[in-house]
């Protein structure tokens, strides 16, 4: 299976859990920082509350949960009005961080394989990101 099966196999999850949960989402991945904004859908169940039977409270119709991801580590916003579970919420994290995980592993395979990135630019970044672990004494030059 590779990246770009394994990313839609994670979005299909989050779809399901958000129609199970009566969300709608939208995914920002065009731009940094990676985003998911989750939001009530507009059937009148949504209204109720996100929060189990036992802890119903009302939830805006303005509501939203805003996650990024920003140097790896997932951030979240909350509307004043947005109620979910702490359980709800880290299934949410989670297959968010799987999704961009899987999208930055297919967009690096994608730039490597049709060398969308041209060879000065590339070796730019190879050669900032390795400066400093470069071997001394008698390398291999193969490495150098």
């Amino acid at each position: 299976m590779n990246e770009n099966e394994k990313y839609e196999e994670e979005q299909k999850k989050l779809h399901t859990l958000c129609a199970e949960n009566h969300f709608s989402y939208t995914l920002g991945f065009d731009e940094y920082p990676a985003t998911l904004i989750i939001r009530p859908d507009e059937t009148a169940v949504a209204q109720l509350s996100f929060a189990p039977a036992g802890e119903r409270e009302e939830t805006g119709a303005d509501a939203f949960l805003k996650l990024s991801i920003i140097d790896g580590e997932v951030t979240y916003k909350f509307s004043d009005t947005f109620i979910i579970s702490d359980e709800l919420l880290n299934k949410v994290k989670r297959l968010f961080s799987k999704m961009y995980l899987f999208w930055c592993q297919y967009l690096f395979r994608e730039i490597m394989q049709h060398h969308l990135l041209g060879s000065a630019a590339m070796t730019a970044l190879i050669g900032e990101a390795v400066a400093g672990d470069k071997p001394e004494g008698d390398a291999p030059k193969d490495y150098i």
